[in-house]
């Protein structure tokens, strides 16, 4: 793989690049192999000070490739210290999706809900991104109101987003806000809902903006855990079976 030849080339010129480190999380994600940069990763926050670029962001991935590999007290111990908005030392936007993105799939996981948690978190996520933007990010604000049941405030989102869709500044059309809604009808409780809406757009969520395969998985989680919660079996296998080679296994409750 020649970004795998490329990024081990500029690690071996400066390993202390942070641009590198995050290129070779990302491959490795890709690739099925979440310890192959755990380590790595791992190496460079404890020798780079919290203030350098990516240092929040790269303290993500490390939780997620420790919750992927099933070391859940290591995730959630990287997650408290130096990923939750309290303690995440990057940009307030990385704030809002990194925290949003791992507190959802540490709960697809099958732990628990931390509905004070939530609350915090959909307040921050509307005081730093206050209207409607870039869809990665608005698709992250939805889903932390409708899981702190902020539901006037999703609605006015999603509408602000239908605008945007209408004066063609969204590129993916209106994909993003289908996944803000199938996403919101999960976590009121609607699984059959959300699985009717999210799971035709799984082959589509590239249309997204600003994402990486190691986000996106955010949302074919959603549709795997409610499927394994219906019991909706066949289908779930028949998801399993299309999907892209990517960290294995899958940190989805109910599925192994």
């Amino acid at each position: 793989m020649r970004a795998h030849s490329l990024t081990e080339r500029a690690l071996h010129s400066e390993p202390r690049n942070p641009w590198a480190v995050h290129s070779r999380a990302h491959i490795a994600y890709e690739t099925g192999e979440p310890e192959g940069a755990r380590d790595l990763i791992q190496a460079f926050l404890a020798a780079a000070p919290r203030e350098s670029a990516l240092w929040g962001h790269l303290a993500w991935h490390h939780a997620l490739a420790e919750l992927h590999a099933g070391n859940y007290e290591a995730a959630w111990a990287r997650f408290e210290a130096d990923v939750g908005p309290e303690a995440h030392p990057g940009m307030a936007r990385n704030k809002v999706h990194d925290a949003v993105q791992f507190l959802w799939r540490w709960e697809l996981a099958g732990h628990p809900h931390d509905p004070d948690r939530w609350r915090k978190l959909d307040a921050l996520a509307r005081v730093v991104l206050p209207k409607a933007t870039i869809s990665f990010h608005e698709i992250h604000v939805s889903l932390a109101g409708a899981i702190a049941g902020s539901d006037a405030a999703v609605a006015e989102r999603l509408l602000q987003m239908d605008e945007m869709e209408q004066a063609a500044r969204y590129p993916a059309g209106g994909v993003a806000q289908a996944i803000a809604r199938g996403l919101a009808r999960y976590a009121r409780g609607d699984r059959a809902g959300a699985i009717t809406v999210l799971a035709p757009l799984l082959p589509e969520l590239e249309r997204v903006g600003a994402a990486s395969r190691a986000q996106l998985d955010m949302i074919e989680f959603t549709v795997l855990r409610a499927c394994a919660e219906l019991g909706r079996h066949d289908e779930l296998h028949n998801l399993l079976a299309r999907r892209r080679k990517g960290p294995g296994p899958v940190p989805v409750a109910g599925v192994h």
